[in-house]
């Protein structure tokens, strides 16, 4: 009976041995310029979708300890310009990854209506990997530069 224990013990320890293990690797697997590319596409679908409180959620520890929620999220409510455009395009331009850091050039058209000609600009966004994901610093920038953030 004993000796089943012992066994029945040892694998119960290999599997959540191995699931830990697992766990892990998924943490260290997000930190790729590919699973950056999909947090970039769910940021700008959050931002076009008006939704703030998503949008709390992939902003970086240190904007998330120095804000307050419900202001940000009021503020985003009230001042989302993008969410008032109908056609809206965003293509990833270039990822440039510098440690747990990157600069993502973003290239977005906007058309007021159907029946304007459509505005283009190019935007960086910066990054940071923490706690196992992709966050972002500062959206909508004009710069390109890793420094000063």
């Amino acid at each position: 009976m004993r000796h089943r224990f012992l066994i029945i013990s040892l694998i119960i320890l290999s599997i959540v041995g191995c699931n830990s293990k697992s766990n892990t690797n998924n943490n260290t697997n997000n930190n790729t310029e590919e699973h950056l590319r999909e947090r970039v596409e769910l940021v700008q679908n959050i931002v076009l979708d008006n939704n703030p409180e998503k949008l709390w959620e992939m902003r970086d520890s240190k904007f998330r300890k120095e804000n307050n929620k419900a202001e940000y999220i009021e503020f985003l409510k009230n001042n989302n310009k993008m969410a008032e455009f109908s056609n809206v395009i965003f293509t990833i331009e270039e990822v440039k990854l510098k440690g747990n850091r990157a600069t993502v050039k973003i290239n977005f058209s906007i058309m007021a209506d159907k029946y304007s000609v459509p505005t283009t600009h190019i935007m960086y966004d910066y990054w940071v990997f923490e706690d196992g994901d992709w966050y972002i610093v500062h959206g909508y920038r004009k710069e390109s530069s890793l420094d000063g953030w």
